[in-house]
């Protein structure tokens, strides 16, 4: 009998989120999309990683509360008006 490691779903949803609910971060749209999505967004809610293993989140945007699933790799840290960094 062969022994097998953790399954796929298990490896994936042990990958430690960055950013925590209530953060605000920037969101930068991938590839072509309008660049009029980029802005200020408030994490909603943690998701599953997907099956290539990045984390998603759902954002809500600081302006006018439109939501969005994006990966973490869409998502860096905020200015504040003081110039320091929101990190998470």
């Amino acid at each position: 009998m062969c022994r097998r490691g953790p399954s796929a779903e298990a490896t994936i949803s042990m990958n430690a989120h960055r950013y925590q609910v209530g953060q605000v971060v920037h969101y930068t749209p991938p590839g072509i999309a309008p660049a009029s999505k980029a802005g200020d967004y408030t994490i909603e809610r943690l998701l599953p990683a997907d099956e290539l293993g990045s984390n998603q989140y759902e954002i809500g945007c600081v302006a006018d509360g439109q939501r969005r699933v994006v990966h973490e790799r869409e998502l860096g840290e905020t200015v504040t008006s003081e110039g320091a960094h929101n990190e998470p």
